[in-house]
């Protein structure tokens, strides 16, 4: 293989090729019906508020100003045109990979420096780095608007990791990496792990004659600065439960849950097949299976045996994936989880990928020249595979009902997917189907109390499409639930009237007028039952 080419030109056509990948995979993003799916919505009606509030008041999600404000600026620019909000995710996730690239080139040093030699490793470094970036679980990330906020952690985080890597080889100011951090912790919580990893590049990039006490000062104020939006940012969701604790555990449960997550990432990792972008793990009460430990084990063992061989460099490339994870490895249980079980989401995986291109890099440069040209070829045939897996994937999140039904259909007991597909039918006015999908929820394991809102919805379900008894029923079930549910009441008792039971409608309204005074659908069907027009017993 004759790479003759100059070298800069050489990478601009490895960067052309990599942005013509991202596009090829993003086509169907832009054609057909394209709509905004999963909790895109939240992230947006969000950014309707005035950037002064953005900035200075956390949402009733979360405090992720950043992430916010780039939403703003689409709407700005484009309005609510869903195709537009995906053409800025594609052109982050593009320069996520190019800042990948020149992140690898910084931290593994090329094993040889002649040209041709040069030209080789930065063609093995860009078809690594795409390899990861194109990995099918990072679709989710490319797709969903949502997850806006993890395609700028990421890239600010790969921005903060490159200036670090420069500060430790050639002495420039870490603080423009302190800048990176502060934009990555403000798009997501998570970045809080990027300081964890400039210790690791302080091992990878620097030297043990180099240990800059200038870096020191600058390190301590600017974690601090980032530990203080961290503790905000969590202060400032602890209200809607999604960070409280659920039940107690013990050190066997937590370990279990560990191993049991590491397992399933490792699995998806290495075998893409079947994802959903969402999944529901069964926390273990007890240590997992032996087959749960193989893979956890394998990856300890290396992990351990570069430790004991000494190879710090690469200790500390190791250790740089496996710390981007561990915020999303179900140490802990959280309220949002439904009872008995763990949460992973496939966006999780767009840092670890792009910190293991660099591991990765570094494992092939130890191969021979003859059996990299060999490991080259392999990787751009799985580039290849995962072109078509991608394409395939990306195809789901066009639209709500292509989503929600590809989740039913690759999670048949995961009840999440009926509930999303169940009030898409219910919002176009498709009653039939809505009634199917929720009634399908209900033979679903662990679905209450998480998703016990399917009654009021297969309430409405029933009475849009005439079937008031059942739509009664399911009303009076959530209400024994959730006992003043202001939308309950008001449907319920809008369905005693119409079918003449005007006493059971009144005992409806005047609970509905305690909880909730002068509400004004209460207020108008009360006016009902008490007009000549009003409600007429059958």
């Amino acid at each position: 293989m004759r790479l003759t080419s100059s070298l800069p030109m050489f990478q601009l056509l490895l960067l052309s090729v990599g942005l013509l990948l991202c596009i090829i995979v993003a086509m169907p993003l832009f054609v057909g019906k394209i709509e905004f799916t999963g909790d895109d919505y939240l992230l947006l009606n969000d950014s309707a508020r005035g950037l002064w509030d953005i900035w200075t008041r956390p949402s009733g999600i979360d405090f992720v100003p950043v992430t916010i404000t780039s939403l703003v600026l689409d709407t700005w620019f484009w309005g609510q045109n869903p195709k537009m909000f995906h053409l800025t995710n594609l052109i982050i996730y593009f320069f996520i990979g190019v800042t990948a690239y020149r992140f690898v080139q910084k931290v593994v040093s090329p094993p040889e420096k002649d040209l041709e030699a040069t030209r080789l490793v930065n063609l093995v470094t860009g078809v690594a780095v795409f390899m990861m970036l194109l990995h099918p679980m990072n679709m989710e990330s490319l797709a969903s608007v949502a997850q806006r906020r993890e395609l700028l952690y990421v890239l600010f985080g790969l921005l903060a990791l490159c200036c670090y890597a420069d500060a430790v080889r050639i002495g420039r100011h870490p603080g423009y990496a302190w800048l990176f951090v502060l934009l990555a912790q403000l798009s997501k919580e998570t970045a809080i792990v990027i300081p964890a990893l400039f210790l690791a590049i302080e091992v990878v990039a620097g030297n043990r004659a180099d240990r800059s006490k200038k870096r020191w000062p600058v390190f301590a104020v600017g974690l601090l600065i980032t530990l203080a939006i961290f503790i905000f940012q969590v202060k400032a969701v602890e209200h809607t439960g999604l960070i409280v604790v659920d039940a107690p555990s013990n050190v066997v449960t937590r370990l279990g849950g560990v191993v049991r997550t590491t397992n399933f990432i490792l699995l998806k990792f290495l075998a893409p097949a079947g994802l959903t972008y969402d999944y529901d793990l069964p926390r273990p009460a007890a240590l997992p299976p032996a087959g749960e430990w193989l893979l956890p084990i394998v990856v300890l063992a290396g992990i351990i045996w570069v430790a004991l061989r000494r190879h710090w460099r690469s200790l500390a490339l190791l250790s740089m994936p496996v710390v981007a994870i561990a915020p999303y490895l179900n140490i802990l249980h959280f309220g949002q989880n439904i009872p008995g079980q763990m949460i992973f989401f496939d966006h999780y995986m767009l840092m670890p990928t792009m910190l293991a291109s660099a591991t990765f890099v570094a494992l092939i440069f130890l191969l021979s020249q003859a059996v990299l040209k060999a490991a080259l070829c392999a990787m751009i045939a799985v580039v290849l595979v995962y072109l078509f897996i991608d394409y395939y994937q990306v195809r789901f999140w066009q639209n709500r009902e292509t989503l929600y039904s590809h989740l039913v259909e690759q999670s048949p007991r995961m009840p999440k997917g009926y509930f999303f597909l169940g009030r898409y039918y219910l919002e176009q006015n498709r009653y039939r189907e809505a009634r199917r999908v929720f009634t399908d929820l209900l033979s679903t394991k662990g679905w209450n109390p998480t998703f016990a809102e399917v009654y009021q919805h297969l309430g409405d379900a029933c009475a849009f499409s005439g079937d008031y008894p059942n739509a009664e029923i399911n009303y009076r079930r959530y209400l024994n639930i959730k006992k003043d549910d202001i939308k309950s009441l008001q449907n319920l008792s809008t369905l005693l009237i119409e079918t003449g039971r005007c006493d059971e409608a009144r005992l409806v309204l005047e609970r509905l007028l305690r909880a909730y005074p002068g509400d004004y659908i209460g207020t108008y069907n009360m006016k009902r039952l008490t007009g000549d027009a009003g409600c007429k017993k059958r």
